[in-house]
């Protein structure tokens, strides 16, 4: 079992001492990277200490729910990822996560996960009717290989170099390429099986 899901459940618990332990626990171990990935994203560093604190609080509070989690890590990274957002809404600052224009991140999106053609060499039905089918491909991705998922996200969406990947996985730059390259291996092949009617855009 990973140490985040352990803390978890360890917070899904009754006894206030051990709650307290995991939550602590949560924080030195994952305060680092949470704040490096906020940083990214545009927020000031009062910004990112505010969400990360903003972040444990609903941890703590979540205590009924999370006896359910199976995926300690993914767990974590998508209540900071809706905790931020929550934030920057309330604070006028969505702009900071908002990112690239729709047909600009459909392009990358495209590019990085090994399509062939952009979204200027389809036809307006063609890339509504792609758009929707990359949209329940990764819906699919996410809920079977959520830290892949997460993994494509960050270098795709986010913009994140390899470098800053492999400091958020804890891995060496050499085998953070070794998984990004497989994650994008292992998401051409739910593409290719939830939209073959665009297997010709798929790279062999």
């Amino acid at each position: 079992m990973d140490q985040d899901l352990t803390d978890l459940l360890a917070l899904a618990s009754d006894e206030k001492v051990g709650r307290e332990a995991a939550l602590q626990s949560i924080y030195n171990r994952n305060a680092r990277r949470y704040l490096a990935f906020l940083r990214n994203k545009g927020a000031s560093l009062s910004d990112a200490e505010d969400i990360l604190q903003e972040f444990l609080s609903k941890l703590w509070k979540t205590q009924a729910d999370l006896a359910a989690v199976e995926n300690g890590g993914a767990y974590l990274w998508r209540m900071l990822r809706t905790t931020s957002i929550d934030y920057f809404r309330r604070n006028n600052k969505l702009s900071l996560v908002q990112g690239a224009e729709a047909n600009d991140a459909l392009d990358e999106a495209l590019r990085k996960k090994g399509l062939e053609k952009s979204s200027e060499e389809l036809s307006d039905i063609e890339q509504h009717d792609l758009s929707q089918c990359l949209d329940r491909a990764l819906t699919a991705f996410e809920q079977d290989c959520p830290e892949r998922s997460d993994a494509i996200s960050l270098i795709v969406v986010e913009g994140w170099n390899q470098k800053q990947l492999a400091e958020y996985l804890g891995r060496t730059y050499g085998a953070t390429r070794e998984y990004f390259s497989q994650s994008c291996k292992r998401f051409r092949e739910y593409f290719q099986r939830i939209c073959p009617e665009f297997e010709e855009v798929v790279r062999g």
